[in-house]
């Protein structure tokens, strides 16, 4: 029997824009590295957290190549979003996930970012492998340092750290 690949998905919050001249051309070529990154790592299931930037390109992405995908939720107010553009596929993506789970009810500001070092613990914990996306600058986001700090534990042979500039 054949163990499932489970792949946990964690991005950097800022990706390159859609509009005119560079960062349209930018992002082209990140959605296709992202996107053939996936179709190599062949995973059957994917744990993510909805976070803007990154995570929020790729949900369209998964729907594309059609990989099964849960979203990890840290707290009820967390997928409050400003945009109506990603309202909306925030929206579709709850409706097209294999399976939505809320860490907490809780709405204590105090709480939020606890809950969001148990949602990257559970994927963790839930994932054969965890992969890393982020552009090639020298500064990591905030919710990457989180990442790496909890997940330090985890053998280097699990971690993959994808850098989708050149």
């Amino acid at each position: 029997m054949q163990r499932e690949k489970i792949l946990g998905v964690f991005g950097e919050e800022t990706f390159p824009k859609l509009g005119k001249g560079y960062s349209t051309k930018k992002r082209g070529i990140a959605l296709k590295k992202i996107m053939h990154l996936l179709e190599h790592l062949k995973a059957n299931l994917i744990y993510m957290i909805p976070t803007e930037g990154v995570c929020h390109e790729m949900l369209a992405i998964l729907n594309m190549i059609e990989v099964p995908y849960i979203l990890v939720v840290p707290h009820k107010d967390f997928m409050h979003v400003a945009d109506p553009k990603y309202k909306a596929m925030i929206h579709q993506a709850c409706m097209d996930a294999k399976n939505v789970i809320v860490m907490n009810e809780s709405d204590e500001i105090s709480q939020k970012n606890t809950l969001m070092d148990e949602a990257i613990r559970f994927i963790d914990d839930n994932s054969s492998k965890i992969l890393s996306i982020q552009a090639n600058t020298s500064k990591k986001s905030n919710l990457l340092s989180q990442v790496d700090a909890i997940c330090s534990v985890t053998p280097e042979d699990r971690h993959i750290q994808f850098f989708y500039e050149e």
